[in-house]
């Protein structure tokens, strides 16, 4: 429909132009209908993302419309917005040499004819605009700053992690494409603030198989961690086995060379069983490990810290 509201736009802004003199009135509007329009494909233009953009949104957009139709878009935008500019120097000289009204109003229909079947043929590109503008709007607001991701599989307690480690309810926002979201909450230190992520849950299985939401939070590990949280729930609340949770902690393991430490959920829920379990795990895993939540947190600063990632 955006089509349609741009130019619907653009004939009540003409219609209000008024003179006395006719061929002055139909050269104002042309001025009116090209700079507006111009503003606004350039504005359109501008909001399309171009090759400079961050890698992390690079990838997103191409899981959520496709990167070759974000270029699509760009390019069509800018070729009818130059359009626009060759139709009105056309027909603008074709109505200074008239005098007929008559004649003056015959191309005044067609120089709008033109421009309005331009924008028509062109709806795919302001399409895709419309689904770039519901990303923009949808996509978590991800800061500058040293970057901590907490993953594992659903319901392990990311998310209360993400709320004990910050000290305040998270900002949700919801992820494009699906009925998930990814937490961002922030960690105050006298150095400056440390960025946390709680991404959507990896299920236990090949890249190529997960889905969307899987691997939009592959992509925050890829483009955005310093350091990776990995959570386990040894009490097995959360509908998974340790046998799955250590799965994807390999998974993780050999496809990213980044620092991962464990933190073990749930310790309330645990048994003597749960505290066995997570002796032998650690022995099998060999990776720093945390259950006291303040413990972790002064391991991220120090580790911020020491790696000199502070802005």
């Amino acid at each position: 429909m955006i089509v349609e509201e741009i130019i619907n736009s653009s004939i009540a802004r003409i219609r209000k132009i008024r003179d006395k003199d006719y061929k002055k009135q139909v050269l104002k509007r042309f001025d009116s209908l090209k700079d507006f329009l111009d503003s606004k494909l350039l504005e359109i233009y501008n909001r399309i993302p171009g090759k400079k953009i961050n890698r992390f949104y690079r990838e997103l957009l191409d899981l959520y419309i496709g990167w070759e139709n974000v270029l699509y878009a760009k390019r069509r935008i800018n070729f009818i917005r130059k359009k626009v500019f060759d139709f009105y120097n056309l027909y603008r000289n074709r109505v200074r040499i008239l005098r007929d009204r008559n004649e003056i109003s015959k191309v005044g229909r067609e120089f709008y004819g033109r421009v309005f079947s331009l924008l028509r043929r062109n709806k795919k590109a302001f399409l895709i605009y419309s689904e770039i503008e519901k990303f923009y709007r949808r996509i978590p607001k991800i800061k500058d700053l040293p970057t901590i991701v907490i993953t594992g599989l659903p319901n392990v307690g990311k998310s209360t992690l993400l709320k004990k480690l910050t000290g305040s309810e998270p900002e949700i926002q919801p992820y494009p494409f699906t009925t998930k979201d990814i937490m961002v909450g922030y960690i105050r230190s006298v150095y400056s603030d440390i960025q946390v992520l709680d991404v959507p849950g990896i299920m236990d299985r090949e890249f190529d198989r997960m889905n969307r939401i899987e691997k939009r939070a592959i992509l925050a590990l890829k483009y955005l961690a310093n350091l990776i949280v990995y959570v386990i729930d040894l009490t097995e609340t959360c509908g998974y086995s340790v046998k799955e949770q250590e799965n994807v902690l390999r998974r993780i393991k050999d496809n990213f060379n980044l620092d991962i430490v464990i933190y073990f959920s749930k310790t309330d829920l645990f048994s003597d069983n749960e505290w066995k379990k997570m002796e032998d795990f650690v022995n099998r895993n060999k990776l720093r490990y945390f259950y006291d939540k303040d413990e972790l947190v002064k391991y991220i600063i120090g580790f911020i810290k020491e790696k000199k990632l502070f802005v």
